[in-house]
């Protein structure tokens, strides 16, 4: 069955207090009493971050990356291009953007993995990224699959997203899906979609949203309970997106699940890195020597009415990365 090697190579930037925002003092206190302390500011763009965040894993891992035959990629930062592909001839953006990745892969010597790309799932991109890796290499479509997740904020754009749900960080994460015996083995990843949730300002009855989301995440929590025989409260590890728990108490609510049982141990340190919170939390949680061989880690990963469940077993005690 895949795992997840336990070496997860990262991209990140500058550290920045919320000070630096420019928010008025209760906005930062509101961000601050719910462990939310910085962002992190990249000052390159999301081809660059992928290409240093992949290099990273290869050597953590010691993978040639002539055994990485593909690549799944995980972004929403299409808004990127550098002043020079700006001025490409006979090429649009969605070309243009593809050139620049493409151009990362060959520049890491991954000019021979297969490239998959997945954006749709928003802040779920981890889980619907994982998804699609762990069935290439179940299909036996590919042997080792080199997942990346990058994003950054647009340069001048407002950090604090969903009325003060989370604070964006600049960051990209990758790491290697194979067979192995070592690593964090991916039992399932459950997947939910709940398009029809309607926004707070567009609900005509306030109750409106509390209910669709009741129905959504009960609907899910089957669906966990069906692939996995636990409910999401029965998780002894369940790891979080670094989302402010206002927001997570309504969806706790509807599983009977206290919010102080999820996991959000890098909130503090790196703010919302989009899709990879979950991925970069593993990674803390395993340098920190807090997982046990055996151990049951369920990753909850949430996006735009979008939600996963990866479902995962440590094996074997896994080594910690050279730091």
């Amino acid at each position: 069955m895949p795992v997840i090697l336990p070496f997860v190579g990262i991209s990140t930037g500058t550290r920045h207090t919320l000070a630096e925002l420019g928010l008025a003092r209760e906005e930062v206190e509101f961000l601050m009493e719910d462990g939310f302390e910085i962002f992190i500011q990249s000052e390159y763009e999301a081809p660059e971050m992928m290409s240093q965040a992949i290099q990273e894993t290869l050597a953590l891992s010691g993978t040639p990356a002539a055994d990485i035959d593909a690549v799944v990629l995980g972004t929403e930062s299409f808004w990127e291009e550098s002043a020079s592909s700006l001025h490409a001839r006979g090429s649009t953006a969605s070309d243009r953007l593809r050139d620049r990745f493409a151009d990362a892969l060959r520049r890491g010597g991954l000019e021979h993995a297969y490239p998959y790309a997945n954006w749709l799932s928003a802040c779920a991109n981890f889980g619907s990224s994982l998804a699609l890796a762990r069935s290439l290499i179940t299909a036996a479509q590919h042997r080792k699959v080199l997942l990346v997740l990058a994003d950054r904020v647009t340069p001048n754009d407002c950090r604090i997203q969903q009325e003060g749900t989370f604070v964006c960080s600049d960051i990209a994460a990758a790491c290697i899906v194979c067979d192995s015996a070592h690593g964090y083995r991916v039992n399932h990843t459950i997947t939910h979609s709940a398009l029809s949730l309607p926004a707070p300002r567009d609900a005509d009855d306030d109750r409106a949203p509390l209910r669709a989301m009741t129905c959504a995440m009960r609907s899910f929590d089957a669906k966990v309970r069906a692939a996995t025989g636990r409910r999401l409260r029965d998780y002894r590890c369940l790891v979080a997106d670094n989302l402010h728990r206002m927001f997570l108490r309504m969806m706790c609510k509807s599983l009977d699940l206290d919010v102080k049982q999820l996991l959000m141990p890098t909130k503090a340190a790196i703010g919302h890195a989009f899709s990879a919170d979950c991925l970069l939390s593993l990674r803390y949680l395993h340098q920190e020597g807090k997982l046990r061989d055996g151990d049951a880690i369920g990753l909850l990963n949430i996006g735009v009415s979008q939600f996963c469940l990866v479902d995962l077993t440590v094996m074997s005690g896994p080594q910690s990365a050279p730091s």
